[in-house]
């Protein structure tokens, strides 16, 4: 299990599939954190190139890095992470949140060979005018060279762009109920399930109850662990 923002996820999740993962059924696997010693630049790393004037919302720094961060995935981690673990190549899981589920979204549409299963979790389909889904052009004729199907799950929250019950005037809300009605964190991705069906690609889309942005990285973890290490292939 390949995690972006491994800065923040590798602990619990490693930590979960150490003590606690055989009672939630899960087998035995290899858990990789991708972060960064210092300063994050997963602004860059996980966006595509987007054209000038196009909404990119709140992320701030350079962008567009994800191709050259996908190939240092390809030539490097993997490599690094496999000459070191005895691992089944056929069982790579690539797991990401938010922008991070943009870039698991990226790196299906573009080289769909490097991992069995993607996990994209609240992915921010709407950076840069959804400029990913640029990328879905001829994805049905890259998998069909695949010898094994590839899967793909997607999630959002329940509360992503609408406020949680009760908290429709909360200040909390109001500071970000533009951004979030216009990112459309729920109807982006159930629109991506459904759009991808026809391709040779096993889809599935769920929506988190309870969950917003702020709160959804738990689930979205645990959801990478079950899909990437539970006995169902």
């Amino acid at each position: 299990l390949y995690l972006l923002d491994g800065t923040e996820s590798f602990a619990i999740a490693a930590e979960f599939a150490n003590r606690l993962g055989s009672y939630a059924g899960l087998v035995p696997g290899v858990v990789v954190g991708i972060g960064y010693p210092e300063q994050t630049r997963r602004a860059l790393d996980y966006t595509p190139a987007a054209p000038a004037g196009v909404d990119i919302g709140p992320v701030k720094g350079p962008i567009g890095g994800a191709d050259v961060f996908h190939d240092f995935v390809a030539s490097k981690v993997i490599p690094s992470v496999e000459a070191g673990h005895s691992v089944n190549a056929n069982r790579r899981t690539l797991a990401g949140y938010s922008l991070g589920g943009l870039f698991t979204l990226h790196a299906l549409f573009r080289r769909p060979e490097l991992f069995r299963t993607y996990v994209a979790a609240s992915p921010s389909i709407w950076f840069g005018d959804k400029q990913v889904l640029e990328l879905t052009t001829g994805l049905s004729e890259r998998l069909s060279g695949i010898k094994d199907r590839r899967r793909l799950f997607l999630s959002a929250g329940e509360y992503e762009q609408s406020p949680v019950p009760g908290m429709e005037q909360d200040p909390s809300w109001l500071k970000i109920a533009e951004l979030s009605k216009r990112a459309r964190m729920v109807d982006n991705a159930r629109e991506l399930a459904e759009s991808l069906e026809p391709a040779p690609l096993h889809v599935e889309f769920r929506v988190v109850p309870g969950e917003t942005h702020a709160t959804g990285d738990w689930p979205a973890l645990r959801d990478s662990l079950q899909h990437a290490f539970g006995d169902r292939l």
